[in-house]
């Protein structure tokens, strides 16, 4: 960073700081001199004022910066006027709309409900806001050109001096002070600087502000476009924040909301120095992204994000020394010191969010911003909700930290990648957000997690526990994990006998998926009441979010026998937490006396966790087969290799003797299975006449690239033999999904049951599918394409073929020897699924 650039960062800094200093000795006298229901409503609509302001403008005033940054130096003024005047016809629209929703508090009931606002009140608000908008876009325009002193003063210091010169006028007068005499005084500063900043330079621009003749000052359309994104990236970014100002005097009252005000104000000193490297840079961050000069574009972040944690340092130092003093004086409880140190503490994960938000939107990535903040929103909002109603502000006020943490951690993936791969290479040579490339390379990563035992404790290996949900690197994937970690429990019901021989545990009921359950009652049944009965849902939580936060530091220490991000080890720290949390609860719900458990599938999360607690305390666990199991390379990697993988009863009830020879290349020993074919409802496919239809049976979305290559295979099938074909999707599968990869042989894309399907089709071309099996048993001809990624398990002589010409002979001579067909077919049936005597096979191995 040159000398000269380092001199206008201190500048900016210092005008910063003047300015903040300036709103905290605002808010702290006004929290001195009213009393507490008129601060509190002043609080209230000075809040509303600028989050008015900000929404007013709606992103135009980024736009503006980028804009104005990126252009030659003779067309920045056009630029600049069609900018200002679009953004003046954006403010008047919203305003109006505000003013008009405002009538509202005419009727005495809503006027009372927000705490004796009146129409007059909430007027002059939404004036002063629109005034501030507009003049803001006015001053960005400055910012743009680089001259960041004078956007710096007319943002940031001009209106709070003035207020603040307002407040103290009305001090010396002596009287009482109202909300009311502040919103006239906080109107006439937004007048002032409007005054000053807008009409002499674009005074021809709004001249025609009017009038229908202003097509010579129109922004571009890409412009509004971008405008629009980022408004509601802004939007979004403060929610949580603005939300609080709805929240908090609904559960705590005037007196806490007042302070809280307070605390959230003095929290703000430690974003000085992101605010000052914002406004300096921002135009830089712009036409460096525009030169393409990425390398420099990512060590001037690199410097930023070093300077402004160190200045946060040393801000939340100062400020804990002379925090007593600065709550006395603003006649603030002491207890309240809490909440400013937490809330510094989350300014500064902000400090790093919003230094992101800021370059990656000059790199013009609004979509990626808006899609990260609308869905933190959705989740931390709620969250913060929750907490309220449940815990003490001190504890609530955690959510914040939490919430700025996961926004600073995700933008700082978003933008490694979209400062391009050299820079981001060259940056750094740690993973991202979204984790390995490989998904083969991730599935050694959490089986090598599980083997460093990092994360055991009392003899249970957490990394097994949460396995399963690791196989996801998405930005959406890590989001849902995140809520599923704070937002939801493990709830145990429980049926008990006397003197239980078994216990039945199973964690899929939610899943709704009929076969699943058939399984588990089948074998209830085959116990015949002689078992006890436990099974977890995923419950909705106001504390959940507690509990995980309690255990989140040891959880995440836990993951360092993870090699993946820091921020995906935040995610598994997170999992890793919940079930610390559940773990106490699943285990003492338990019935006791029992000497064997049953599963549904030990590899899953929950059934994997009470496995391990029951296998500890010598009862002898058994677990079942639910689907093909087959063993996984890069080929096919998915998550569905913890079937094997996670595996840890002492037996497992299989389907036949393909399953067992999958286990034993794995690793297994053969004793350890107990064949007696697939628990399922028998299901009788009616054959019927041929009908010249052919059936597609596809993968789940973890297979993508296979059903791509099926639907090809069905394509080039029906064009040779003149047929047609139907396509069965997986059940969690969106029939979209495939409707541009069909042609017009096709007759339709289904959901249904084996039965419906196979009563559609003559035969059916799949790929590696439990379905497989069901179709073998049915007597039904399958054909699999074998397009280099099916499982070794399926690569059986006369079930699979290499190529979709090969399948095509193989259909022609089956049609015309059909015996052979079905002696091949009942071969293969009993190979994968040898269900011979299954009650009777069932009934003696779970009573022996």
């Amino acid at each position: 960073m040159s000398i000269g650039r380092l001199i206008s960062v201190l500048r900016t800094l210092l005008l910063r700081g003047l300015g903040s200093g300036v709103s905290v000795l605002f808010t702290v006298l006004v929290s001195r001199h009213l009393v507490t229901s008129e601060a509190a409503l002043f609080f209230i609509l000075f809040n509303a004022s600028v989050i008015g302001a900000v929404c007013f403008r709606w992103g135009i005033d980024e736009v503006v910066i980028r804009r104005v940054a990126a252009a030659k130096v003779g067309d920045r003024e056009s630029i600049a006027g069609a900018l200002v005047f679009r953004a003046h016809r954006r403010v008047l629209f919203w305003v109006g709309a505000a003013l008009l929703l405002g009538l509202a508090l005419l009727l005495p009931w809503v006027g009372h409900h927000f705490g004796g606002m009146s129409y007059l009140d909430f007027s002059l608000m939404v004036i002063a806001s629109g005034l501030i908008a507009c003049a803001a876009v006015a001053a960005r325009v400055l910012q743009g050109e680089g001259r960041t002193d004078a956007a710096t003063f007319y943002l940031n210091i001009c209106v709070p001096v003035l207020a603040l010169v307002g407040l103290l006028c009305l001090t010396f007068i002596g009287e009482k002070i109202s909300a009311r005499q502040l919103l006239w005084c906080y109107l006439l500063a937004a007048v002032a600087m409007y005054a000053v900043v807008v009409p002499v330079r674009y005074g021809r621009e709004l001249s025609l502000l009017f009038s229908s003749n202003w097509k010579g000052v129109s922004a571009e359309a890409a412009d509004l476009v971008a405008a629009n994104r980022l408004g509601m990236v802004v939007l979004a970014q403060q929610a949580l924040g603005w939300s609080a100002v709805a929240i908090i005097p609904i559960f705590y009252g005037d007196s806490a909301y007042a302070g809280f005000v307070v605390s959230q104000k003095l929290a703000t000193l430690v974003s000085l120095l992101m605010l000052a490297i914002n406004f300096t840079f921002s135009s830089r961050f712009a036409a460096l992204h525009a030169k393409g000069e990425l390398q420099e574009l990512w060590r001037l972040v690199r410097l930023s994000v070093g300077a402004i944690l160190i200045a946060s340092a040393a801000i939340l130092a100062a400020t804990w020394l002379f925090m007593a003093s600065i709550l006395e004086y603003a006649r603030v409880p002491r207890n309240f010191g809490s909440i400013v140190i937490i809330m510094m503490i989350g300014q500064i994960a902000f400090s790093m969010a919003a230094l992101f938000a800021v370059v990656l939107s000059m790199c013009q990535r609004e979509k990626f911003l808006l899609r990260v903040q609308v869905i933190l929103a959705a989740v931390f909002i709620p969250l913060l909700t929750g907490a309220c109603a449940t815990v003490s502000l001190p504890v609530a006020s955690w959510v914040f930290v939490l919430a700025y943490s996961v926004l600073a951690f995700t933008l700082f993936g978003g933008l490694r990648r979209a400062v391009g791969g050299e820079a981001g290479h060259m940056a750094t040579r740690s993973r991202g957000l979204d984790g390995p490339t490989s998904v083969g390379q991730l599935h050694l990563d959490i089986q090598a997690f599980k083997e460093s035992k990092s994360a055991s404790e009392d003899g249970l290996n957490y990394a097994r526990v949460v396995a399963p949900y690791l196989y996801d690197t998405s930005l959406k994937g890590q989001l849902k994990l995140l809520a599923l970690s704070f937002g939801f429990e493990v709830r145990v019901l429980v049926q008990t006998v006397a003197a239980p021989t078994h216990l039945i545990f199973y964690g899929a009921r939610s899943k709704n998926r009929a076969d699943y359950d058939y399984i588990v009652d089948s074998i209830r049944s085959a116990l015949d009441g002689s078992s006890a009965y436990a099974e977890a849902r995923d419950a909705l939580s106001p504390v959940q979010w507690f509990r995980t936060l309690c255990r989140l530091p040891g959880s995440f220490r836990m993951t360092q026998g993870f090699s993946t991000s820091v921020v995906r080890r935040l995610v598994v720290g997170s999992l890793i937490a919940r079930m610390r949390s559940a773990c106490p609860r699943v285990l003492a719900s338990l019935p006791t006396g029992h000497r064997r458990i049953i599963t549904f599938c030990d590899a899953h999360s929950v059934e994997n966790l009470v496995t391990q607690a029951q296998m500890a305390r010598g009862i002898f666990a058994i677990t079942n087969q639910h689907g093909q199991y087959r063993l996984l390379d890069d080929r096919n990697m998915s998550p569905d290799a913890e079937a094997y993988a996670n595996f840890i009863s002492n037996r497992m009830i299989v389907w036949g003797e393909a399953t067992i020879r999958e286990f034993e290349k794995a690793g297994y020993a053969t004793d350890r299975f107990v064949v007696a074919g697939w628990i399922r409802a028998k299901q009788q496919c009616d054959t019927g006449p041929i009908k010249r239809v052919f059936g597609v049976m596809l993968n789940g979305q973890n297979g993508q690239d296979s059903n791509l290559a099926l639907l090809s295979a069905a394509t080039a099938l029906a064009e040779a033999l003149d047929l047609t074909y139907v396509v069965r999707l997986h059940p969690w599968t969106p029939l979209s999904a495939y409707r541009s990869a069909v042609d017009e042989r096709c007759e339709k894309l289904m959901h249904a049951s084996l039965a419906e399907y196979c009563g559609c089709v003559d035969f059916s071309l799949a790929h590696m599918s439990g379905a497989v099996v069901e179709l073998l048993d049915q007597r039904r001809a399958v054909y699999l394409l074998d397009d280099g990624r099916l499982a070794d398990v399926f690569r059986r002589p006369g079930l699979s073929w290499g190529s979709a010409q090969a399948i095509i002979e193989a259909v022609k001579r089956d049609t015309a020897d059909s015996d052979g067909l079905f002696r091949r077919v009942d071969s293969l049936a009993v190979w994968y699924n040898d269900d011979t005597d299954q009650l009777d096979k069932l009934a003696e191995f779970l009573r022996n």
